[in-house]
């Protein structure tokens, strides 16, 4: 980036954006000081908040990269448009350099030495002084380095919970009508991690069953996703530790508890079905002993559209109380379900059996390009030519490209290229999509071939006429024309006029700048009643230019 006294471009880039009222509100905005925090990061990228008529503050960001801005926005519920007056308040704030640099995070290494030439006791003041003034940091101290009392750390992590989750309430009361609830709990699961590795396991379980109930207490208040996707991390959590255990009576705990939980009516209605996940933790440490509890919730809880995951805790039981060949013999008649199969393939690849990966993988692959992935991955196990050919050859038919490389190397390796290339061409054009049919001509710079394709397809000529015009000049230049007159016909909005000058944009980049600057001054006075639209050709007229 050049000097930080040269940021008029971005007032001037995002000030043709909006209109005039917007304009003068961000002009309000930042006369007033509503521009709070506005940082710098090394890496090109403007973060600020600036007050509003709500309690809380909007987060904007504007990201510069080579003196051009590469992307910006705006949590704030404005709709009319790309840029608001929160926007174009931090652009000017920018350009008047009201702004602080963030310094460069320290290395690992870096920060090591820093702390290696400080003083001990300054070092100590330096603890005691930051614990003082900050809570969370004196919890995070006293996480690591003390003994934990089970009761009040219970009862603290429960509270600091609640603090995280108070925002969250059905219809948006407690947050803003048109945004999400806030939740974040990072910091609780740092400290919830932090006890896992001192060897509190029980410890840092209870504190996730914690979390989980209190998420699933207010989980039909979700305004979208933000419980769900909390109750999916902390039960991924719960699972990790629960592997951790090794004590005998806590796993016993962990596995009446995660039953309780299955058990628990909130939120099941609003799709809160986790039965599955905590009766897998449970099977973990099912005996022989517990074996008809964790039964019985089997039975309650199952239903045809979970069968795949309660037949994988079904596998976990078997292979803990009957044993390995027993687990075979279950895989062997379950292949039926995705997840089984996969746990064959990849006991299949452990055992060097590639025979029975091979088949695993053909009576999967009709209906599966993963699989075919697959099938792929052991013929190359294989060192088998033919077979990597052929699958790789399904496989670009099937639409993904990312193997037509191998699967021409292949073939010219023995050999083959040539006579194979005009039938897979063939076959391409009758089974592949016309867009990645497209994208293998152009790789095969099969110039007249991808013409016809244009023709048919016009609206890919913005992918395609650069490549395309010095062999067809006269029909890439109409096609382009044609097709711009078409989608400016249509054009409704700002965001759809922008879309049609930045493809005017790419027609004078093609070669065909005059003719560009014709259309720009037909539209202004074909759409002269269209005053955002015709904003938007000046601001290309001017870049063409």
């Amino acid at each position: 980036m050049t000097s930080m006294a040269d940021n008029d471009f971005i007032y001037n880039y995002l000030a043709p954006r909006t209109d005039d009222k917007v304009i003068a509100r961000g002009r309000d905005y930042y006369r007033h000081g509503y521009v709070k925090k506005l940082t710098l990061s090394p890496d090109g990228r403007f973060i600020a908040e600036v007050a509003g008529s709500e309690d809380e503050p909007y987060e904007t960001f504007i990201e510069i990269k080579d003196d051009a801005v590469q992307d910006f926005g705006c949590d704030c519920p404005y709709d009319w448009g790309d840029v608001c007056k929160h926007l174009i308040a931090v652009a000017l704030a920018i350009q008047d350099g009201k702004f602080t640099q963030a310094q460069p995070r320290l290395s690992e290494q870096e920060f090591y030495e820093l702390l290696l030439n400080i003083d001990p006791d300054e070092l100590l003041d330096f603890l005691a002084e930051y614990a003082k003034r900050d809570n969370d940091f004196e919890d995070a101290l006293r996480v690591r380095f003390e003994e934990p009392d089970e009761q009040a750390e219970l009862a603290k992590l429960g509270g600091k919970i609640d603090t995280a989750l108070e925002d969250v309430s059905r219809y948006g009361r407690g947050s803003r009508w048109y945004d999400s609830s806030s939740v974040d709990t990072s910091g609780i699961s740092f400290e919830i991690e932090q006890r896992a590795k001192q060897g509190h396991v029980l410890l840092a379980f209870k504190s996730l069953e914690t979390m989980y109930r209190k998420l699933i207490e207010v989980f039909e208040e979700q305004e979208e996703c933000e419980i769900a996707d909390e109750v999916e991390d902390c039960l991924r959590r719960m699972a990790e530790v629960a592997d951790q255990t090794t004590v005998s009576a806590d796993q016993a705990y962990i596995f009446d508890c995660c039953i309780a939980l299955a058990a628990l009516e909130d939120g099941k209605d609003y799709g809160a079905d986790y039965e599955d996940q905590l009766l897998a933790i449970s099977a973990k440490f099912v005996t022989q002993e517990n074996i008809q509890e964790l039964e019985e919730a089997i039975a309650l809880y199952e239903e045809e559209w979970s069968a795949e995951d309660f037949a994988l805790i079904r596998l976990t039981i078997i292979r803990r109380l009957e044993g390995e060949q027993a687990a075979d013999a279950f895989i062997a008649t379950n292949l039926r379900y995705n997840k089984i199969r996969e746990i064959a393939y990849e006991i299949a690849l452990q055992r060097q059996d590639l025979a029975q990966a091979e088949c695993l993988c053909q009576n999967a692959a009709g209906g599966d390009l993963v699989w075919l992935h697959r099938l792929f991955a052991v013929h190359e196990l294989m060192s088998d030519p033919k077979k990597m050919i052929d699958t790789s050859r399904r496989i670009v038919l099937r639409g993904d490209l990312n193997y037509y490389d191998k699967l021409k190397a292949q073939l010219r390796e023995i050999g083959e290229w040539d006579a194979a290339y005009p039938v897979l061409l063939e076959d391409c054009a009758q089974q592949l999509s016309y867009i990645n049919y497209m994208k293998v001509l152009r790789g095969e710079c099969e110039f007249d071939l991808l013409f016809e394709q244009l023709q048919a397809h016009p609206e890919e000529v913005y992918a395609y006429g650069k490549f395309l015009a010095e062999e067809y000049e006269g029909g890439v230049r109409s096609i382009y024309y044609n097709q711009i007159r078409r989608e400016a016909e249509k054009a409704y909005g700002r965001d759809s006029y922008q879309v049609v000058c930045r493809h005017i944009e790419n027609f004078a980049q093609t070669g065909f700048a005059p003719v560009a600057m014709t259309l720009i001054e037909d539209f202004m006075q074909l759409y002269k009643r269209k005053p955002a639209f015709v904003d938007e050709l000046r601001q290309t007229e001017i870049r063409i230019k």
